[in-house]
C-alpha cells in the first residue's frame, strides 16, 4: 500500500472515530435531559475516569493522531474516552435498577421554551451549507421540590398546554446507577396516593 492512501485510510479513520464520538456526545446528552441529576455529576465522573486513565492510555492513541505530540494525545484521550465514559454512565443508567418501582415528585414550571434549529447539507467533501429548512425542538424548565432546576425535553402538545407556575408531575424510576430516570412527564398523577391505596384496603 503506497504512503498516500495509508495518510488517506488513516484520514478517514479519524474522521470516523470522532464523528463516532460527537454522537456520543449528542446521545449523552439526550440520556442526561431524561435523567434527574445535576450536569456535573456525570461530567465530573467521566472527567475523573479521564485523568485517572491518561498516563496509561494517551499514548495508546497514536494509532490514530499519527503523531508524538503530547498535547494532541492528551486531546485525544479526553475527546475519545471522555465521550464513551459520558454515553456509557447515562445510557447504563437507563438500566433497572435493584427496584423498578415507579414514583412521583410534583414539580413547578418556570419557563416555557421552544428552539428553532437549522438544517443543513454537505457540499462536496468539505463544505456544509444550510439547506433553508428548520426544525423545532421544545423544552420545560422546572423546579424540583429540593428547588433544584432542570430543563425536560417536552412535546409540541405539552408545550403548548403549559405555563409558566404550572404543577406537573413526573414519574421516575431509579436507575441502575441511582440516577432517576424520567418516565413520564404529566399534568395529574397517574400512580395511586398512599392514602389511596389505604383507603382501598380499608
Amino acid at each position: 500500500m503506497t504512503t498516500t492512501k495509508r495518510n488517506k485510510w488513516a484520514d478517514a479513520g479519524r474522521v470516523i472515530v470522532y464523528t463516532a464520538c460527537l454522537l456520543l456526545y449528542v446521545i449523552g446528552y439526550l440520556w442526561y435531559k431524561e435523567t434527574l441529576v445535576a450536569w456535573w455529576i456525570p461530567v465530573t465522573i467521566a472527567g475523573a475516569f479521564v485523568l485517572l486513565t491518561a498516563p496509561m492510555l494517551r499514548r495508546k492513541w497514536k494509532w490514530l493522531t499519527s503523531s508524538d505530540d503530547n498535547v494532541y494525545l492528551w486531546f485525544t484521550h479526553i475527546f475519545v474516552v471522555g465521550a464513551i465514559v459520558y454515553a456509557a454512565l447515562l445510557g447504563g443508567n437507563r438500566l433497572p435498577g435493584a427496584s423498578d418501582a415507579l414514583y412521583e415528585e410534583n414539580v413547578t414550571v418556570e419557563k416555557v421554551i421552544r428552539r428553532t434549529h437549522k438544517q443543513y447539507r454537505r457540499v462536496g467533501r468539505r463544505y456544509v451549507v444550510q439547506n433553508g429548512q428548520t426544525t423545532t425542538s421544545y423544552a420545560l424548565k422546572v423546579r424540583l421540590a429540593d428547588g433544584s432546576r432542570k430543563e425536560i425535553s417536552a412535546s409540541r402538545t405539552s408545550y403548548h398546554q403549559s405555563r409558566v407556575n404550572d404543577c406537573k408531575v413526573l414519574t421516575l424510576r431509579k436507575g441502575a446507577f441511582g440516577m432517576p430516570v424520567i418516565v413520564k412527564v404529566s399534568n395529574t398523577r397517574t400512580l395511586p396516593s398512599p392514602a389511596d391505596g389505604s383507603s382501598a384496603g380499608a
